[in-house]
């Protein structure tokens, strides 16, 4: 299963473009970065520092995008993936 099979599978992003090599992409919707995690120590150390920011100034550099089952990553190869809105405005 390649990256797109699991865009489209997972997150719903049927039609999408690719546009800065494999990190970015719009779909029907904005621009959205992929991210690979290896570790899921890492990515898991990462989930919990967005939610506490979120919890202590209400605001986040990005929206992460959920898998259509409310995952906010899945599984790809030997390692994991993450969806978020570009947003390259501050």
């Amino acid at each position: 299963m390649d990256v797109e099979d699991v865009l489209a599978k997972e997150y719903g992003f049927w039609e999408l473009t690719w546009l800065d090599g494999p990190h970015t992409f719009i779909t029907d919707s904005r621009k959205k970065k992929l991210s690979y995690w290896r570790e899921r120590d890492l990515l898991e150390y990462h989930l919990n520092f967005r939610d506490r920011l979120f919890l202590q100034s209400a605001s986040l550099c990005n929206r992460m995008i959920r898998t259509l089952d409310g995952r906010p990553y899945s599984s790809f190869k030997d390692g994991y993936l993450s969806v978020h809105d570009l947003i390259k405005e501050p």
